[in-house]
């Protein structure tokens, strides 16, 4: 498994270049306006990761990994592994980032971007936990359009319900959970990712190549 975590590091590699890009823009529109981009630059290596499918569909690579002993199992867990720390590493170096700009700005709130940390890789692993069993099931090229789709209507529910809810509702939601939004949060993203992996090698243990 450790292979093919290298593996699935060393094609994100390539995609380097973009990633420091995007930390740049982070970097810039941070100090010069204060934007909240903190979920940017996580969203980012996610969609990165993703590319690790096309390149291992171009080549081949999952037919010959199946035919391996606890290939399939192996090449599930290495996926979510390999994505999950990418993310990690990436939310970490964002924080890192967001102190900084805090720091010149004389506003440091590190138990706020600390909680944002938090939050940001709860959020993003969640929505791997829904996106990659459709990836092993029709592939990415045919899940590409219906992940960004799913994306955009899971941000749009949340949008939609930030403005018509009344805010005495949404008041009293943060009051009945109080800080303890900050354990279920983390608690809910691992409990999605344990079904998700369990459902994907459900998937590709029948999947025929």
């Amino acid at each position: 498994m450790k292979g093919l975590i290298k593996k699935d590091l060393y094609i994100a590699r390539s995609s380097l270049k973009i990633l420091l890009a995007v930390f740049i823009i982070f970097l810039i529109m941070g100090i010069a306006e204060g934007s909240n981009l903190f979920f940017f630059p996580a969203m980012m290596s996610m969609s990165i990761m993703l590319s690790t499918f096309s390149y291992d569909e171009r080549s081949k690579t999952c037919a010959y990994i199946a035919s391996m002993p606890k290939g399939r199992q192996n090449y599930i867990k290495a996926k979510y592994f390999s994505t999950i720390i990418v993310i990690i590493i990436t939310t970490i170096i964002t924080c890192l980032l967001e102190l900084s700009i805090d720091m010149i700005q004389n506003k440091l709130e590190i138990a706020s971007v600390m909680i944002s940390c938090l939050l940001c890789i709860a959020i993003v692993s969640s929505i791997i936990a829904l996106i990659y069993p459709t990836i092993f099931k029709f592939g990415i090229e045919k899940s590409r359009i219906g992940i960004f789709i799913a994306i955009f209507v899971i941000a749009g529910i949340f949008a939609v319900a930030a403005d018509f809810l009344p805010k005495s509702f949404l008041y009293n939601i943060e009051n009945i959970l109080g800080h303890f939004w900050l354990i279920i949060c983390p608690i809910v993203a691992l409990i999605l990712l344990i079904i998700s992996y369990n459902v994907s090698k459900k998937i590709f243990f029948n999947k025929e190549f």
